[in-house]
């Protein structure tokens, strides 16, 4: 069985939503400071880092982070390559179509991700990353799709499932409707074949719109069809 973790690390320079507070890591006791423990303070966003975003996040008086049941955070994960997508575009109905007809189809229940590549851009040094801006993201079109298919979540490696400069925000208001959840700001997708089984936990934050997570994905070694070896959780 092969491991890969889909999560960025926690730094001070993690890329952060404009609105949003920034990552903030400090000493509360340090073996330094000759205290007898080590001990940090976190402050940050529901929403930083590789997450989830919970129905609340743009349904009032929808299901919080707290309250999605378990067996959502584990199942059978579908990848599918976007890195040729531009700037800005957003994804249709068509390129999910053409990897259905090679692949197999998308089953309910599935989690959905897009390989969009904007990974690579996550440490870009530069006072305006690349990872902040133009970001391809997903049609209303294609949400609606997936929602047909009755999936468990969707997601991608960019800041937002929405192309970044969305006002309109189609595909968030459409999958938290819905009650499916959103993945963000997952990493090394690449690195995943084109179905594994996805592992993750959400914080269980009292009404919170979403939660940082550690998300992992299994397959066995030489995984390559459209079905998993059996793992037990």
């Amino acid at each position: 069985m092969t491991l890969v973790d889909l999560t960025h690390r926690l730094t001070p320079s993690v890329p952060v939503w404009p609105s949003h507070p920034f990552f903030c890591h400090e000493i509360v006791e340090s073996y330094d400071h000759g205290d007898l423990a080590c001990n940090h303070s976190l402050s940050m966003s529901e929403h930083t880092g590789t997450h989830f975003d919970a129905p609340l996040h743009f349904v009032k008086g929808a299901a919080a982070i707290d309250s999605v049941a378990l067996q959502t955070f584990f199942g059978r994960m579908t990848k599918i390559d976007a890195r040729d997508c531009g700037p800005r575009e957003a994804v249709g109905v068509e390129r999910i179509k053409t990897f259905e007809a090679e692949h197999g189809e998308i089953r309910a229940g599935d989690a959905v991700f897009f390989h969009f590549g904007w990974d690579r851009f996550w440490e870009d040094p530069g006072d305006h990353p690349s990872f902040l801006s133009d970001w391809p993201g997903l049609s209303r079109e294609a949400s609606q799709y997936l929602l047909d298919r009755r999936v468990r979540i969707v997601g991608s490696d960019c800041l937002s499932l929405d192309c970044f400069g969305s006002t309109d925000f189609p595909a968030h208001n459409m999958m938290l409707e819905a009650g499916v959840l959103i993945g963000e700001n997952f990493a090394r997708l690449g690195d995943v074949p084109v179905f594994s089984f996805l592992i993750t936990l959400p914080l269980p934050i009292a009404g919170g719109s979403g939660s940082p997570i550690r998300a992992v994905a299994a397959f066995a070694k030489g995984a390559h069809s459209n079905t998993l070896s059996s793992i037990a959780i």
